[in-house]
């Protein structure tokens, strides 16, 4: 038999020196998530590890920063796995701030990074208008999408086009996710500042981007994550301050996108403020989402109209009915034993939901019961803990060590 294994992320905010980097772990049969190992300490890994069908692994840096230069953005990683380590193919610069998400086109040739650029990076110049009059006007931060070609060795070749949204009104471009359409290669982005939604394609003759369709969600609702309906051309979208989730409809051949609706997450006893992630159950009949608490005396020493995350916010796990994909009926809501939770994970047995607490340094494991409602099965203290990547490896493969 393999092993189930799983690459864990670690991510933090920046300019902090805490442990970051990618664990590899083994999943074990009572549902224990074992480390064998940490690489890339400094490297703040804050989206899943996208994994090849060649075991080369791709991965970001989410910062502002590079070695050369402070604001000259992140980068993007590629690597592979040997046995059960990690070893350093190359990396290369992104040129924009803070990259969030990467994702493989169908025959891993390309990789598509986006970024979610920095609430805090702006210029104000000094200009005159066309009357003479001196004024000025705020300049900020790329958040681009990024087309990097593959080596056939898998390592990375070069940035051969990019696209940035410009910002709308006093609104800037946040991009915090990159999905590609199952069995398409067609790409949806969520702009978390411009609170749209962009399906974009590649254009494999002239290495370009091809931007598709264009979609408008709630005014600040700031979506953040795509989860997927199998077989349904449907998806979820979470809204981290918008106590709905869009339903959205697309079309893997055109990449049109429509708002069938949104569903409140009609949690009435908790002060919350939106959602962070979504997993969706095997049998489609249950879906689990986590939930941001809402601290009015912190939101109310906001000055950036809730555009970043406040720290240490409390968190929860909310189940829902799913029987009716357009109409989820709310079951239970638990607390997430964490502060600051970001993301959640399914495990490959379908037995547990994981919930990521980097700011509390927490990860919390669900039992998920025959009835589809959890209960809390263990708490793991552990830096900054992140986002979750599983993976079978051979039994050939996992004995060859080194080699």
């Amino acid at each position: 038999m393999g092993k189930t294994m799983a690459l864990l992320g670690r991510w933090d905010w920046n300019d902090t020196t805490s442990q970051t980097g990618i664990t590899v772990c083994e999943y074990q049969e009572n549902g224990e998530i074992k480390p064998l190992g940490d690489y890339y300490t400094k490297v703040k890994v804050g989206s899943p590890v996208v994994r090849s069908d060649k075991n080369v692994l791709y991965f970001l840096d989410e910062s502002k920063h590079t070695e050369d230069r402070r604001n000259e953005g992140g980068y993007v990683y590629a690597a592979r796995l040997v046995g059960e380590e990690i070893i350093p193919l190359n990396r290369k610069k992104t040129y924009s701030p803070n990259p969030s998400y990467c994702a493989i086109d169908q025959e891993q040739k390309y990789l598509i990074v986006v970024h979610h650029a920095s609430t805090r990076s702006i210029a104000t110049k000094m200009y005159r208008d066309g009357e003479g009059v001196v004024r000025s006007r705020i300049i900020y931060d790329d958040a681009a999408v990024d087309l990097f070609k593959l080596e056939e060795d898998g390592s990375l070749g070069e940035l051969t086009d990019y696209a940035c949204h410009e910002p709308i009104g006093t609104k800037m471009s946040l991009l915090h996710g990159v999905y590609r359409i199952p069995d398409s290669d067609i790409f949806l982005v969520t702009d978390k500042g411009l609170d749209r939604l962009y399906s974009y394609r590649i254009n494999k003759e002239t290495e370009k981007l091809e931007l598709l369709n264009t979609l408008e969600v709630s005014d600040c609702a700031r979506p953040k994550y795509l989860c997927f309906v199998p077989g349904r051309n449907l998806f979820y979208c979470c809204y981290e301050k918008k106590l709905d989730i869009g339903m959205v409809q697309y079309d893997e051949n055109t990449g049109k996108m429509q708002l069938l609706g949104e569903f409140p997450l009609q949690i009435q006893d908790l002060d919350v403020c939106g959602t962070q992630d979504i997993v969706l159950s095997a049998d489609q009949k249950r879906m689990y989402v986590v939930v941001t608490g809402y601290d009015k005396k912190a939101a109310e020493s906001d000055t950036n109209n809730g555009l970043y995350h406040l720290r240490d916010e409390l968190t929860y796990i909310a189940a829902y009915d799913t029987s009716d994909l357009l109409h989820p009926v709310f079951l239970q809501c638990l607390s997430s034993e964490g502060m600051g939770a970001r993301s959640c994970a399914l495990t490959p047995d379908n037995r547990f939901v994981l919930v990521f607490n980097p700011d509390g340094n927490v990860l919390s494991r669900f039992a998920i019961g025959g009835d589809g409602l959890l209960s809390c099965a263990e708490i793991v203290r552990t830096s900054h803990p992140e986002c979750i990547t599983f993976f079978e490896m051979e039994p050939e493969i996992s004995q060859a060590g080194n080699e």
